[in-house]
């Protein structure tokens, strides 16, 4: 989605980027906001007491309650906001990507863009 905002200096309105990144990966966030940084990101990474950097199943039982609490909110979270998001952007190896498919039944299919299906994976955040 985007959040329009008008200048005070003229009569121009901008359209700034708001984009939602659910990711088990927050050390990616950095690089976003620092490649665009007139972009709106949300996280619910910014939330998070200790940063992740990635899921495997083998650290859930080493994760205190307060972390454990923590990672299934955001998770549950992210899956709501990729379910009602205007377009999502995702890749079709993770099972995450199709259970935000199927929480989307009633939009329109060609809002939901999987990059690795059209041959973009290789496109870096500086071709945006």
């Amino acid at each position: 989605s985007s959040s329009s905002s008008s200048s005070s200096s003229s009569d121009t309105t901008t359209t700034i980027p708001k984009l939602f990144v659910a990711t088990d990966d927050c050390t990616i966030l950095p690089t976003l906001r620092k490649a665009r940084p007139q972009w709106m990101f949300i996280s619910e990474c910014d939330n998070l007491s200790e940063p992740q950097t990635g899921y495997e199943i083998s650290g859930m039982p080493k994760m205190n309650e307060e972390r454990r609490e923590q990672h299934f909110r955001k998770f549950f979270i992210e899956l709501y906001a990729m379910s009602l998001a205007k377009v999502f952007i995702g890749v079709s190896y993770t099972n995450v990507s199709w259970f935000a498919y199927m929480m989307r039944p009633n939009v329109d299919k060609a809002t939901f863009v999987l990059l690795d299906r059209i041959g973009l994976q290789e496109r870096t955040i500086s071709q945006w």
